[in-house]
């Protein structure tokens, strides 16, 4: 009866963990094939704006190369955050799991590099703007805002965790 209760327990405590694995597996799919589509968009950007050269000026052209910049360093993003969630959320329910501190650790790489291409990618958006001739102060204000206050946030928030090691 005591094998019989443990296995009945084991049951239980297993549903959650295999309902976040059928669950969640077509997110972290998901975030792989959304960078994938946006590769794709970025190649056909870069080829139609960047390659067949139909600039007259050398602005117009670098505001082209500023753009496939900002679209590079988007790729990445939803495959990266599609993974994280699926194996922090995974680990987490599974109730025999050793390896919370490899994961966490995972998981502050991942807000970091998420954290610095929001930053490289709002610095970008600002460039643009700048050789667009949009000379709005309340766009720089801004912009500037959220450089600050994401660069502080990562240096300060996450930066705790990384002391320690």
């Amino acid at each position: 009866m005591n094998a019989l209760w443990r296995k009945f327990v084991r049951i239980v405590v297993s549903v959650p963990h295999c309902a976040v694995m059928a669950l969640l597996w077509p997110l972290s799919w998901g975030g792989c094939l959304l960078s994938i589509w946006l590769a794709y968009r970025t190649a056909e950007f870069i080829y139609v704006h960047v390659f067949r050269i139909t600039h007259e000026e050398f602005r117009d052209l670098l505001s082209a190369l500023l753009h496939s910049i900002e679209l590079l360093l988007l790729i990445p993003l939803p495959g990266i955050v599609g993974i994280v969630a699926y194996r922090n959320l995974r680990l987490y329910v599974n109730p025999i799991a050793k390896q919370r501190p490899s994961i966490e650790t995972e998981f502050e790489m991942a807000k970091r590099l998420v954290l610095g291409t929001l930053v490289s990618v709002a610095g970008t958006r600002m460039l643009i703007q700048l050789l667009e001739g949009k000379t709005e102060l309340n766009l720089y204000i801004s912009g500037g805002l959220l450089i600050v206050s994401l660069t502080f946030y990562t240096v300060s928030a996450l930066g705790k965790g990384w002391r320690g090691r």
